[in-house]
């Protein structure tokens, strides 16, 4: 099995239910240099203003959950 190194782009916010990280990863992606690497970015819902419904205690549980599902990855080897 080789290794493999990837580079992962997932602005996730919703988890601190606080839309300002999502600029946080951007920026730190931003900031990174390019590399030879390949970059995964997992698809976010950006904040629409509309505050987060609480599932089973967790703000967020459904995008959470689809974020997870999305960033499913298997590198081909």
């Amino acid at each position: 099995m080789t290794k493999q190194t990837i580079r992962l782009l997932m602005p996730q916010w919703q988890g601190g239910n606080n839309p300002n990280y999502s600029f946080g990863a951007e920026l730190l992606a931003w900031l990174a240099p390019d590399n030879d690497q390949p970059l995964i970015q997992v698809p976010v819902q950006a904040y629409n203003g509309t505050p987060l419904e609480n599932q089973n205690g967790i703000y967020g549980r459904k995008q959470l959950l689809a974020q997870l599902e999305a960033a499913r990855h298997a590198p081909n080897m």
